[in-house]
């Protein structure tokens, strides 16, 4: 089981969810807190050009699968308006 802690700067609320299967890993952010009912910016649904889903200050959450913040940013995803 692996934990992901979700920042919300506006609201100053932190979240830890949990990626519970194995499938979870290979899913994009924008569809995996989707898939938790956070509110995801996104106009494009996922097709990366409008660019409204950045998270950790420049990452785009349609271009970056679950297992790649697990492994690459230490588990943390930070959202600016959420």
């Amino acid at each position: 089981m692996q934990l992901i802690t979700l920042y919300g700067q506006a609201s100053n609320k932190k979240w830890v969810i949990e990626v519970s299967d194995k499938a979870s890993l290979d899913l994009t952010i924008l569809e995996f807190l989707r898939s938790h009912n956070f509110p995801i910016a996104s106009s494009c649904d996922g097709e990366k050009v409008c660019q409204l889903c950045t998270i950790n200050e420049g990452l785009l959450a349609c271009n970056v699968l679950v297992k790649d913040i697990i492994t690459k940013y230490n588990s943390i995803i930070t959202i600016t308006y959420l």
